[in-house]
């Protein structure tokens, strides 16, 4: 006798996730997990972006505070992703 299959089994592409259910919930409760390489990381990728952007505004002329605090902000935001993000 064969298998009874349903309409959706049939157009599943193979290889594709199995439904959620409450089994496959992480053991761990799902927090994220950042090393201190990742802040390190973060650290020098934020340091990175300020430095050109500071390069870029530079070379266009356009070096006032403003423009240096928001390269600071977008640094600092790049930054914190790649911590949190543990890139």
């Amino acid at each position: 006798m064969a298998a009874h299959s349903t309409s959706r089994d049939r157009f599943t592409p193979r290889g594709s996730a199995p439904p959620r259910s409450g089994a496959l919930r992480p053991l761990d409760g799902g927090g994220i997990k950042t090393s201190r390489a990742s802040l390190f990381g973060g650290i020098a990728v934020a340091i990175g972006v300020f430095v050109l952007w500071v390069a870029i505004a530079r070379e266009l002329a356009a070096d006032t505070p403003l423009s240096l605090a928001a390269g600071a902000t977008v640094g600092a935001l790049i930054g914190l992703w790649i911590w949190k993000a543990d890139l």
